[in-house]
């Protein structure tokens, strides 16, 4: 079993059969998780911050995807949905009571702004920490070791220009990729969370 950074490592030096990439198998896992953190949110993750605002609220350091934003304004609690930046511009009128949020840099507005401070809980996924000699493990490689392994591997195998493991590895990770989504799915229709899983074209 493939629990730590280490042990990923020498699975993939196994895996390709090479004894000569020492090197470069940090790179590989790293090109692997762009992949990998650009496909997956996963509803075991989420977590929430509070705290009280005016217009704007600034995303938590490590915020990899918002869920949902509730709000409580006048004695009222409510979850208020997203609009893109694109159509606010009718939606901006006098202080109010905020009923939208969007998103512009690295913070929410809330609109129309309210005519007074809100308090407010955001739940979102948080971004996973890259594996690294001080990092050992993480949530996927915990969960879904063979995932890291063979996404790794695809990149090996593009760096030894080996088109057909490249190949056979992308179905690897593409069917590993769909278990992972398919298995957070169940778990979040199941009540445990309401995390929204990001639609993706297989790779």
């Amino acid at each position: 079993m493939i629990t730590t950074y280490t042990e990923l490592q020498a699975a993939i030096a196994s895996q390709m059969h090479r004894t000569d990439l020492t090197s470069k198998l940090p790179d590989f896992i790293q090109l692997a998780e762009k992949l990998i953190f650009r496909e997956l949110s996963v509803s075991e993750l989420e977590t929430s911050t509070s705290g009280s605002a005016t217009e704007f609220i600034a995303f938590p350091a490590d915020l990899g995807e918002i869920n949902r934003l509730e709000i409580t304004f006048g004695g009222m609690k409510s979850t208020i949905d997203y609009t893109s930046p694109n159509g606010i511009e009718g939606l901006t009128t006098s202080p109010g009571v905020p009923a939208r949020y969007t998103v512009q840099g690295n913070q929410i507005r809330l609109i129309p702004a309210p005519s007074g401070t809100i308090t407010y809980t955001l739940y979102y996924t948080p971004n996973v920490t890259p594996l690294s000699d001080i990092n050992s493990t993480n949530w996927i490689l915990e969960n879904a070791p063979d995932l890291y392994l063979y996404a790794a591997c695809v990149e090996a195998a593009r760096y030894l220009f080996d088109d057909e493991s490249v190949g056979r590895y992308r179905d690897y990770v593409a069917v590993l990729l769909d278990s992972v989504r398919r298995k957070d799915e169940r778990r979040r229709l199941s009540g445990s969370g309401a995390l929204q899983i990001k639609p993706r074209n297989a790779v």
